[in-house]
């Protein structure tokens, strides 16, 4: 239990009722949040760890489930982080860049499942971008949490953790699969909880989580829309246009490389019939050293031509 909670004494009772060495509460004066559950999980002696959200009441054999598509072996399975409710992020849009993934505006936002509100249910293993709410897997693999340092520890651990078991273990994110009429084996059989008391929502908190996962983009990420089965689909934004891709280092980099900048994004079609698109990568770490405002300055140079 993190920091004063008022659930202390009913966990402790709890815990207690079950009069099991095995099982042990322990108490933190420090809220540690939501990395610090896992953190605590990485010490655990047994082969697996399943952490769950406090919104979350799995049915009786769940556990009996989990273990069992976990152990399952190719060409039957891969090794899966699996959970109960996950999050398909959404592609690049036709104009090569990325939406909200909360975005309800023309379809650009990601896909929330299952979702009974839209009636959305998941009927077999279905792979995810990350997973929410619950985690299941090895217990070896949390040291990877930390291969790479978090944007942030105020919110997207459920992000990071599906992220850095994908790029540096190729262990993918999977929803478990629910069947209808057997509520012992489902990971989540009160959903009401987790839409009444989700602590993701609020402007503030969305954009930031939007930060997280664009920022995994230049970092390796590798999400499921890139595994599509119609990939001429993806490729079409891409094969309309001359892309080009430039990483820029600072505002004297930026100004050094205007007259390029300029010749590649006049918007005019080549023989080809397509048009030059211009990226523009930033360091913004190394922006952010010496004048506060030079950021600013030197993405506005950047964008102006």
């Amino acid at each position: 239990v993190f920091g004063p909670s008022p659930l202390f004494e009913a966990a402790g009772a709890a815990v207690a009722s079950y009069n099991d060495s095995r099982i042990v509460l322990l108490r933190s004066r420090h809220n540690l949040k939501y990395y610090g559950r896992f953190q605590m999980a990485m010490l655990a002696p047994t082969p697996y760890f399943h952490v769950i959200d406090d919104d979350m009441i799995p049915g009786r054999r769940y556990i009996e489930a989990l273990l069992h598509v976990s152990r399952l072996r190719p060409p039957h399975a891969r090794r899966p982080l699996l959970g109960s409710i996950g999050w398909l992020l959404p592609p690049p849009q036709a104009s090569l860049t990325f939406g909200s993934y909360r975005s309800t505006v023309n379809d650009s936002g990601g896909l929330y499942v299952p979702d009974l509100a839209y009636d959305i249910t998941v009927d077999r293993l279905l792979e995810v971008d990350y997973l929410c709410s619950m985690w299941f897997g090895q217990t070896r693999w949390l040291r990877q949490l930390w291969r790479q340092r978090p944007l942030t520890f105020a919110t997207g651990e459920d992000f990071h953790l599906s992220h850095m078991l994908r790029k540096y273990l190729r262990v993918d994110s999977f929803v478990m699969p629910v069947t209808a009429g057997e509520p012992e084996t489902w990971g989540d059989t009160d959903h009401r909880l987790a839409y009444a008391h989700y602590s993701t929502g609020g402007a503030a908190t969305i954009r930031l989580r939007d930060r997280i996962w664009w920022a995994a983009l230049t970092s390796g990420a590798s999400f499921t829309w890139s595994k599509a089965s119609s990939p001429a689909a993806l490729r079409a934004p891409l094969e309309a246009a001359a892309v080009v891709l430039v990483l820029v280092d600072g505002e004297a980099h930026a100004r050094t490389l205007a007259p390029l900048f300029a010749a590649l994004a006049t918007g005019k079609a080549d023989s080809t019939g397509r048009t030059t698109t211009l990226l523009v990568l930033t360091n913004s770490r190394r922006a952010g050293e010496g004048d506060a405002t030079a950021e600013g300055g030197w993405l506005a140079e950047c964008s102006a031509i």
